[in-house]
């Protein structure tokens, strides 16, 4: 099953939840629909825990070419 899904916007990226059973969390807080994530954020999806890390450089859209 799918749980949430995390993509990139041209705001930074962002975690929307799939309307799963229970629920998607964003440093311990359940998410409603979309969330925008910053570097060190703990997403929470069942009883697995993940920490979202980007560099800078990402966000700005340089490669590293």
């Amino acid at each position: 099953r799918y749980h949430a899904v995390v993509s990139a916007s041209p705001t930074g990226f962002v975690i929307r939840d799939l309307r799963s059973s229970n629920g998607t969390r964003v440093n311990d807080h359940r998410i409603a629909d979309t969330r925008i994530l910053v570097h060190g954020d703990r997403i929470g999806i069942g009883a697995a825990e993940f920490s979202f890390e980007t560099s800078h450089s990402v966000i700005d859209g340089d490669q590293g070419d």
